[in-house]
């Protein structure tokens, strides 16, 4: 009996060692790379300055651009997207700006500016 509680306790002790050993290797990780496996919501700041897009206000939103186009994307953002325009045009109070092969098929892209805003656009074939 008194031989098997004290493989029990060795064992207890060798197990608080090696979870002891990987909280000191997480924490390490951690330091190394960062709070990765944080939620996404955890990892937002608690002061909600930021945009619908998670951009903090004051960095430029260009850095989370990605090649699409979408309603109320800026001029900054289509430029970062998809370049300058092969040409511009003015329609009244808004800018057309076209782009030639924006989709991949060979076809002109419209896109309408209103404020500095996309408000539509337009494949044409």
């Amino acid at each position: 009996m008194l031989l098997f509680v004290g493989q029990w306790i060795r064992g207890l002790i060798l197990g608080w060692v090696v979870a002891l050993i990987f909280y000191l290797v997480k924490r390490l990780l951690a330091r190394a790379f960062g709070q990765m496996n944080r939620p996404v919501d955890m990892q937002k700041s608690k002061n909600n300055s930021s945009d619908i897009f998670g951009v903090p206000k004051g960095q430029a939103p260009d850095q989370n651009v990605v090649e699409t186009i979408w309603v109320g994307m800026t001029v900054s953002q289509l430029i970062a997207a998809f370049g300058h325009p092969q040409r511009t045009e003015k329609k009244g109070t808004q800018d057309i700006w076209v782009y030639t092969n924006i989709t991949g098929h060979g076809a002109e892209t419209a896109i309408s500016l209103d404020q500095n805003r996309v408000s539509d656009w337009q494949n044409h074939v």
